[in-house]
């Protein structure tokens, strides 16, 4: 899940299950298509069908092998929109190679994979993951129960896009996980665009939320947990896309944890991007009435 956020960045090479990406005794990691490969009959996830596109190898399920094109397409956006917005390029990438991309069949496998790879319990509604393991970025998707015939485009494309913010920030700076989800739904609505109607409904609310906000702390302590996701989506955005976008960098290396191991506030990540808590609502209120 993409709060995770450092945990699934920086996990030891030492696991035992890790020696399935060697050839013999060579340390170095394999090729990820066939770490690919050997992750996927390790789990005994069935027949699949491994593809290739710029920036993914591509892992599904063989019933799905008709839709696995598209669906790499659609995460190809996501993970080049977000890319672009993170200053990321060709000589500066988040990570070495091509990302690893999973989507495994129902929610069982995906739970061998964490549990096995990253030697934790998945959370009770998790459904996707991301964890570099030997240099190799991987990315697990699944559905949820009753919708595994359909492919987890919406799960897979918020975890890239939290993933990318995550590298952004650096593997030793733990993200509030609203910053990282509500970047990751921004990106989402910028891929799907401003005709879409499910933006369109998420930027009204977010318009009609903001005009009686008068302290921006009620963005990340909200007691509304629907509400939130609204004005945690919308203050991302305009972080990620409006005037302010080039201060974004900053603003996450504004949660680098101090000398002590201290994580910083929220006003003191503000303040390292060169912004205050009223001058943050007062551009997002004016802003949000047109989004661009």
């Amino acid at each position: 899940m993409i709060y995770r956020g450092i945990a699934a960045l920086v996990l030891a090479a030492l696991m035992p299950f890790f020696a399935l990406f060697s050839f013999g005794q060579e340390k170095k990691p394999v090729a990820a298509s066939e770490a690919a490969k050997k992750v996927w009959q390790e789990l005994n996830a069935g027949p699949h069908t491994v593809l290739e596109s710029n920036h993914l190898i591509l892992v599904v399920p063989k019933p799905f092998e008709s839709k696995g094109k598209e669906f790499a397409n659609e995460v190809e956006k996501h993970l080049n929109l977000a890319s672009k917005i993170l200053g990321f390029t060709s000589d500066s990438p988040p990570w070495e190679g091509k990302l690893l991309l999973l989507v495994l069949p129902d929610r069982e496998k995906f739970g061998s994979f964490v549990r096995r790879l990253e030697k934790r319990s998945p959370d009770r509604d998790e459904l996707a993951s991301f964890v570099v393991l030997e240099g190799i970025p991987h990315l697990a998707a699944t559905q949820a129960k009753g919708k595994e015939k359909s492919l987890p485009y919406l799960e897979a494309n918020l975890e890239i896009s939290g993933a990318l913010l995550q590298s952004k920030a650096g593997s030793k700076t733990a993200l509030p996980g609203w910053v990282t989800e509500g970047f990751a739904k921004a990106i989402h609505f910028r891929v799907l665009g401003p005709a879409n109607k499910t933006v369109q409904i998420e930027h009204k609310k977010a318009k009609t939320q903001v005009a009686s906000i008068q302290d921006i702390s009620v963005v990340w302590n909200n007691p509304d947990p629907e509400k939130a996701q609204v004005l945690q989506a919308s203050v991302m955005e305009y972080l990620a896309f409006g005037p302010h976008s080039a201060k974004l960098p900053n603003f996450l290396k504004g949660f680098s944890p101090d000398e002590n191991g201290n994580s910083p506030s929220v006003d003191q990540a503000l303040t390292a991007a060169g912004l205050s808590a009223n001058n943050l609502l007062g551009g997002w209120k004016v802003w949000v009435v047109n989004p661009k």
